[in-house]
């Protein structure tokens, strides 16, 4: 009799366990939404747009997006911030040397990485390509 109130003691604590562990798991994946990541990304690309995507080097404004599609997320870093390739294609505005301003067209793959700021709220981070 003994024998058997201690194995379901037993039981009922390991799945205590496996169930806490499971939240614990599902808090660490914590991710935002998509639309949540590609209107961030949009709000980021309005200030500055990479020289590389528009070829000028002080980079390009005023972005106005045709598409922004989320390709893949990577794996969290142990940071808590998670990397995400998106496809992005638009214009830009560039406001060369002497030259009045012109819009520029792009259509780029890119790595941002997605991160909590110190208020706890979501911002994304273009990642340079390695060189």
């Amino acid at each position: 009799m003994k024998k058997h109130i201690a194995g379901r003691i037993n039981s009922a604590f390991l799945l205590v366990v496996l169930i806490a562990g499971l939240f614990v798991l599902a808090g660490c994946s914590d991710r935002p939404e998509d639309a949540e990541v590609t209107t961030l990304i949009e709000s980021s690309l309005s200030d500055r747009v990479p020289g590389s995507w528009v070829d000028y080097f002080l980079g390009g404004s005023d972005a106005k997006l045709e598409s922004i599609e989320i390709e893949q997320w990577g794996e969290q870093h142990s940071d808590g911030s998670w990397p995400v390739t998106v496809h992005v294609v638009g214009t830009a505005k560039v406001v060369p040397f002497i030259r009045p301003r012109e819009w520029r067209e792009f259509d780029r793959v890119a790595v941002y990485i997605v991160y909590k700021d110190d208020s706890r709220e979501w911002q994304v981070r273009y990642q340079e390509p390695p060189e």
